[in-house]
């Protein structure tokens, strides 16, 4: 089990370093890890997590520490979130010890980087919500796909107009699917 829970911080901690931009732009590697690396949970299983965690208030990243829960308990859980947590927050602080470096903040390098990162991470996260709806789309068949369809535009829509909270959109969008496939 203590060699189970090290590859699950490990495995966690190394995504933690290629977030940049937020845990959701490792989605795409989670999924890949997790599901076809070790084998921990089924690709919808992981769906279903990570749908679950966007609930949970705190960090989006949080469904990790589910994963970890599945595959080793509470060890596992701390594992997982430790690890995902803990690199990135020593890389945050020594960065930004050098940002009173007046040479590294004046750099053009750094520059180019931050230019550079923005749409790096988007792109991440919209590979991350297109292995999402692949995910999604053996689940559901026929018109569910165009009821899940709607709800996510619809969902896209109020996320882009309106400040409704992200939770209580997941919570409607589960109300509506419920309602629908009955």
């Amino acid at each position: 089990m203590m060699h189970q829970v090290l590859t699950i911080f490990m495995t966690f901690a190394g995504l933690s370093l290629l977030a940049f931009g937020g845990g959701n732009v490792v989605l795409p590697q989670v999924e890949k890890d997790v599901v076809s690396r070790h084998h921990w949970i089924s690709s919808i299983d992981f769906a279903h997590l990570y749908a679950l965690g966007q609930l949970a208030p705190g960090p989006s990243a949080m469904y990790m520490s589910g994963i970890g829960f599945i595959v080793a308990g509470v060890p596992g859980a701390l594992a997982a979130g430790v690890g995902f947590i803990f690199p990135s927050t020593v890389l945050m602080i020594v960065i930004n010890s050098l940002e009173h470096v007046d040479r590294w903040r004046n750099s053009p390098w750094r520059h180019a980087m931050s230019v550079g990162m923005a749409p790096a991470a988007i792109g991440l996260l919209a590979a991350g919500a297109f292995r999402l709806a692949r995910i999604e789309s053996t689940v559901v068949h026929g018109w569910q796909i165009l009821v899940v369809g709607g709800i996510a535009l619809v969902v896209l829509g109020l996320t882009m107009r309106t400040k409704v909270n992200p939770a209580l959109m997941v919570l409607g969008g589960g109300f509506i699917a419920m309602v629908s496939f009955r």
